[in-house]
């Protein structure tokens, strides 16, 4: 063999092999299952609802989002406002009646956030209480915000 058709054969060699490395890798980004799944299918799954479960659940979850944008609205509101007394001289009254009434909307809305899980626990049967209450003792860590990724 001649060195031509050796460096012939190399460069086929790597075309191919590249080839291959890019065809495994477009078919294992496609295949890969989603790294966050949602709290919803999380719930459903562990709770292991059946059809009619599952629509009144959704229900649930509209009306949660429907109070809980409204009280976002409400503190985007309360915090215009503390941020707007940066441009007048210091008012620590002012300023504490503000940060006063942004830990009452919080408050607000840890309670309308209970009182959702409240309402999925009325949606259980007697034999997924137990699979809600051990649920209950994740649900801080399942709707956290999702962690940015380090570079």
């Amino acid at each position: 063999m001649n060195k031509n058709k050796f460096q012939l054969l190399i460069i086929i060699a790597l075309v191919i092999s590249n080839l291959l490395m890019l065809a495994f890798i477009g078919f294992s980004k496609k295949h890969k299952k989603p790294i966050y799944e949602g709290p919803k299918n999380i719930i459903i799954e562990r709770l292991g609802f059946n059809d009619e479960q599952i629509k009144e659940f959704e229900q649930t979850i509209i009306k949660h989002q429907a109070k809980i944008a409204e009280k976002d609205q409400e503190l985007i509101i309360l915090k215009n406002d503390l941020f707007s007394t940066l441009q007048q001289d210091y008012n620590p009254n002012l300023i504490d009646s503000l940060t006063n009434n942004l830990a009452q909307k919080q408050k607000e809305i840890e309670n309308i956030h209970y009182h959702h899980f409240m309402d999925i626990k009325k949606l259980c049967k007697d034999d997924q209480i137990a699979k809600f209450n051990f649920l209950a003792n994740e649900l801080a860590k399942l709707f956290a915000p999702p962690h940015p990724k380090r570079k």
